[in-house]
Parts: C-alpha cells; sequence; structure tokens
C-alpha cells in the first residue's frame, strides 16, 4: 500500500488474521491499554520491517495494528497499513485504546492507511474528539484540522489525504504541561 492509495473500503472480513508472518517467539510486552497487556511483534523472514502492535487478552491476541515505523516531522512514526479485532472482542474500543496506548505512551506519530473501512473511520471520528487529528495532502504535505475539514474531503476515495495524529512539542522557552501520569491512563477515557 502507498502513502497516495485512499479509499473508503467495505468492513473487514470477520476471518481470523493470520499471524504466520510474525515472529511471535519474539513478541515483546510493551505497555498496557485498558489494563491489558499490548506486545510489540516484529515481522518474520517474508517481511522483516512490518510490525505488530497487538493487545493480549484471554491468552490471545484480539486487537491488532499492523504497519511500518518511519518518520513524520523527524519523529517516529507508525504508518498504518491495517487493524484487526477478532469478531468477538469488537466494539468494546481495543483498537482506540492501542491507538491511545501508541500515541501517548510510545510517543508514536499516527499515519492513517489508505483503505478505511467504516469501522476504522468511526475509530478515527472518536480520536478526533479529544486528540489533534489533523488531515494531511500527502502532494503539497500541508496539514489541516480534522476538525475544520468536511467529511467528503476526507473519505471520498480520491487518495490525496491521509489522517495523522501527531504529538505537539512546545518550545522549551514556553510553559510546558506534563502529559498525563502513566500510572492514570489506562484509567480515563
Amino acid at each position: 500500500m502507498k502513502l497516495d492509495e485512499n479509499a473508503k473500503v467495505a468492513q473487514q472480513a470477520t476471518t481470523e488474521f493470520p499471524l504466520s508472518d510474525f515472529d511471535l517467539d519474539g513478541a515483546t510486552r510493551i505497555t498496557t491499554a485498558e489494563n491489558l497487556p499490548i506486545f510489540h511483534i516484529r515481522g518474520g523472514p517474508n517481511d522483516p520491517t512490518l510490525q505488530c502492535y497487538a493487545i493480549q487478552a484471554d491468552g490471545q491476541y484480539v486487537s491488532m495494528i499492523l504497519g511500518v515505523l518511519g518518520t513524520f516531522n523527524e519523529k517516529t512514526a507508525l504508518y498504518i497499513q491495517r487493524t484487526y479485532t477478532v469478531p468477538q472482542y469488537r466494539n468494546r474500543g481495543l483498537v482506540t485504546s492501542l491507538y491511545n496506548a501508541l500515541y501517548y505512551k510510545m510517543k508514536y506519530v499516527l499515519v492513517s492507511d489508505g483503505e478505511m473501512s467504516p469501522e476504522t473511520i468511526s475509530v478515527w471520528h472518536k480520536l478526533a474528539g479529544s486528540l489533534p487529528v489533523q488531515v494531511l495532502d500527502i502532494h503539497s504535505r500541508q496539514t489541516r484540522p480534522f476538525r475544520d475539514t468536511p467529511e467528503d474531503q476526507i473519505f471520498n476515495g480520491d487518495k490525496d489525504v491521509r489522517l495523522v495524529l501527531e504529538r505537539f512539542i512546545p518550545d522549551p522557552n514556553w510553559l510546558v504541561i506534563p502529559d498525563r501520569s502513566v500510572l492514570l491512563a489506562d484509567n480515563v477515557n
């Protein structure tokens, strides 16, 4: 999937997401979301650049974000290629919590994938309700606020935009307000 592809797609299939191309033995617990552990799983020999961040519940990976690490405005970014949640764990806010953990705890810039299902669009709407989601024009590299952009300009299939969730790093000469405590992060919705 290339950065210049963007389209609204139908609901994702409910078939199980295959993790066979990932190094499951090398999975590393990195943080939590909703008091559930998040694991970082690197791609296997077929695509070692692919990264998977997965919430584990009941001994299985139940919600995942797959992508490739890169940079965006000189910050570490996760260029998302796919999300998936096991059907019986859907509609519990797990993917939204996973996005929040990668943003707040891992301090990643999150760049949306080009194909967005209705569920993915819903997640980005939830994120935009409390976080500074921006709309990125991939040709000009200019951003504008998500809230100020008509939805038909974002999800119209013209493939010229991505959604970006980037941390604002204030000028050190200004007052710096610290992030919310990691101890409280799982208990705040």
